[in-house]
């Protein structure tokens, strides 16, 4: 009997009534910029849809609607994964609110991969981009990794390896990555405070600082990528699904550019607690 993962944060996180989420996401699809050129792979953020939706919608707005296989790289905000394992989610269904959509299995077996099933159950990180594959690629199938904190570029290397050897059996053309990355998050809530000053000017900073960060992403420089993340020790939570990404799009030739950023603020309206999303886009 095959295992189904459940839709734990519909309701919640978003609209758990299928006319409702379909109107959500063709909404926020259809505000996205139309750009000239397809996009093979993205780093998306993975707050409720009131906050990522914006943030997602540019890859689906812009992705080639006969990808067949997504594989999406997240955090894990739960459990704590060893440093030396890929965790993934060996589900044969994936629910959402507009059905079901077909898991991948069989891929993923022997080191570095291990099966968490319990923690790919549990990341929201995970689940926000599942109702958007489901409305815009209804034929999609969908394989969820967990990565765990990257010790080094090496670490990084090794893992993107394992992952393009388990995948080289999809054809590449149909085949599309998503890491899930929030930004900066910022204040007393997040315990993260580096910058002085009014809150106007924090949040250029804040901006300047993801910015940066983003462009590492982008461009595949692992090293300043690594440097400035060990000294600075960033509140970006999926910052190392991304530089795995980065590495995996590197691989397949891709270059990305940072496509959107905005934070909480510009949603809620200006609190000194806040969170950063930021949208990388990765194309020939």
């Amino acid at each position: 009997m095959g295992l189904t993962r459940r839709a734990k944060f519909a309701g919640s996180w978003y609209d758990a009534d299928p006319a409702a989420l379909g109107r959500a996401i063709d909404r926020f699809v259809g505000e996205a910029a139309k750009l000239p050129y397809a996009v093979r792979g993205a780093v998306l953020p993975h707050a409720g849809h009131t906050f990522s939706g914006r943030g997602i919608a540019p890859f689906f707005r812009n992705c080639d609607p006969a990808l067949r296989h997504l594989i999406i790289l997240a955090p894990s905000h739960y459990t704590l994964l060893p440093g030396d394992r890929i965790g993934y989610g060996d589900f044969d269904k994936l629910a959402t609110p507009l059905g079901d959509i077909t898991g991948i299995t069989g891929l993923f077996s022997g080191a570095p991969f291990a099966e968490m099933n319990r923690a790919a159950e549990a990341e929201h990180s995970a689940e926000m981009f599942l109702p958007f594959i489901k409305r815009v690629l209804p034929a999609a199938a969908v394989a969820l990794l967990l990565i765990p904190h990257l010790d080094n570029e090496t670490t990084m290397r090794r893992f993107a390896d394992a992952i393009a050897a388990a995948t080289a059996s999809l054809d590449p053309a149909p085949t599309a990555f998503i890491a899930s990355s929030d930004f900066t998050h910022y204040g007393d809530r997040f315990g993260y405070t580096p910058f002085a000053g009014s809150l106007d000017g924090v949040l250029e900073k804040v901006a300047t600082h993801d910015r940066k960060y983003a462009g590492y992403i982008a461009r595949h420089d692992y090293a300043n990528a690594f440097a400035d993340r060990d000294r600075e020790e960033p509140s970006i939570c999926g910052i190392n699904p991304a530089l795995v990404l980065s590495r995996l799009m590197e691989m397949r030739g891709l270059k990305g550019d940072t496509a959107g950023y905005y934070t909480s603020c510009d949603i809620l309206g200006k609190s000194d607690d806040f969170v950063c999303y930021a949208t990388i886009l990765f194309h020939g």
